[in-house]
């Protein structure tokens, strides 16, 4: 599984035009994996859920396969109330947002 689906990306952009999906990229380019860590750390799990669905969600509709996937599952931690699996799956998830922002902010470029 590839970090960015282009052919995903691709198809945002014919259904849905290029305004919505650069405002999809700013959105997820935005994010910030250490606010999602801050409030799991203040055991506000519903703030960390609503922030891992967003992510998850917005890397699903933009192609970022891997990084859709590891949110959804801390989601999922998140709304069952395990914080120490959202702790636990932070720092992988930290690292693949890494790894997937430049892949992003290259798509961006090109729609822009």
């Amino acid at each position: 599984m590839n970090l960015l689906e282009q052919h995903k990306l691709d198809e945002m952009v014919e259904s849905f035009g290029s305004e919505l999906v650069l405002e999809l990229l700013d959105r997820l380019l935005a994010m910030d994996i250490t606010t999602i860590r801050q409030t799991v750390e203040q055991d506000d799990l519903a703030s960390a859920e609503l922030m891992l669905h967003r992510l998850n969600s917005d890397s699903g509709w933009l192609g970022a396969a891997r990084l859709h996937q590891q949110a959804e599952q801390l989601e999922q931690q998140a709304a069952e109330g395990h914080s120490d699996g959202v702790r636990a799956g932070l720092d992988g998830l930290e690292e693949l947002f890494a790894q997937t922002l430049p892949l992003l902010s290259q798509a961006r470029g090109r729609l822009a």
